[in-house]
């Protein structure tokens, strides 16, 4: 079995994806969506999202989308030499699934002096990684039991609330009875009383939407779909809807709080996404680039203005 890692594609890798992504959305359920078991390792770490069973460490940008759209629902990958390493197998007939990243070459160019010069290159290439239940290795220790989720009460939830403080300067949250949305030009947030809603997960992951929209601010990452506004259902309109959701997205996931309340998409605005989409092949990679650097902002990984 050849699972080497691949030199640069003969296939097209952004299309692939895309194509991928378009199809879960077809079927009214976003793969960000889609419900997984927790999964808790020796140190305490849980994730409920993909994650690699040797590293510990979970899969970041769209890699974490990619492997959502597999069939399972133990969220644990891991590629054919790491199944070896542990001294297991892969199932026969088990398919492997793209997990994809940027690879560094230096090459010899020749500079404007005609003098030859060391120049990186970097190319998008991938690998094959397995779902653990396609593998003989055991997993089952992992598992959270489900008596031990969270509850989804409708009260404030710790951690959704560190979350929030974690947030530096940011935008003023305001209560308003008709409006959910972000104000770039006063730089506020508005969002319905927490009250109005039946479930605190459903609170969170609107604040979360229009917290991720704020980063755009100019003050902050400066996003293009935020201080260069075009109207609804423009191009630029929909990435950054896009951008916003995907972001609320991993939010939620790292707030422990995705689960069916969350998923508020209508059919119609999940559909808005899909001529964008199929019309720009990149679209979902950017929108996904995008989402970390917001998420990274809020959670004070990053700093305003880094690119």
């Amino acid at each position: 079995m050849n699972t080497s890692v691949k030199n640069p594609v003969a296939f097209d890798i952004y299309q692939l994806v895309s194509d991928a992504i378009i199809a879960q959305i077809e079927t009214g359920t976003p793969p960000w969506k889609k419900p997984v078991l927790r999964v808790r390792f020796e140190d305490g770490t849980t994730f409920n999202r993909p994650c690699n069973f040797v590293t510990k460490r979970p899969y970041e940008g769209i890699n974490t989308f990619l492997l959502s759209c597999t069939p399972h629902t133990v969220p644990m990958f891991l590629t054919f030499n790491q199944v070896q390493s542990l001294k297991g197998s892969v199932k026969k007939g088990a398919k492997g699934y793209l997990a994809v990243f940027w690879k560094k070459e230096t090459v010899k160019v020749i500079g404007t002096d005609s003098k030859e010069k060391e120049k990186n290159r970097f190319f998008l290439t991938y690998h094959k990684v397995f779902n653990v239940e396609d593998t003989t290795l055991d997993y089952r220790k992992y598992i959270v039991r489900e008596t031990e989720k969270p509850k989804k009460e409708a009260v404030k939830i710790e951690s959704c609330e560190a979350v929030i403080k974690a947030y530096i300067n940011a935008p003023k949250i305001v209560i308003s009875e008709k409006d959910m949305c972000y104000f770039p030009v006063s730089d506020k947030i508005a969002v319905p009383a927490f009250t109005r809603f039946k479930k605190g997960p459903e609170y969170y992951h609107v604040l979360f939407h229009e917290m991720v929209h704020s980063t755009g601010h100019r003050s902050r990452l400066n996003r293009e779909g935020i201080e260069q506004y075009n109207g609804f259902g423009s191009a630029s309109y929909s990435k950054e809807e896009l951008i916003a959701e995907l972001g609320a997205a991993f939010l939620d996931k790292i707030a422990g709080i995705d689960s069916p309340d969350t998923v508020t998409n209508s059919a119609a605005y999940l559909k808005g996404w899909l001529k964008p989409l199929k019309d720009d092949k990149k679209l979902f990679f950017e929108a996904c680039s995008k989402a970390a650097k917001a998420v990274n902002l809020i959670l004070g990984s990053v700093s305003a203005g880094e690119q």
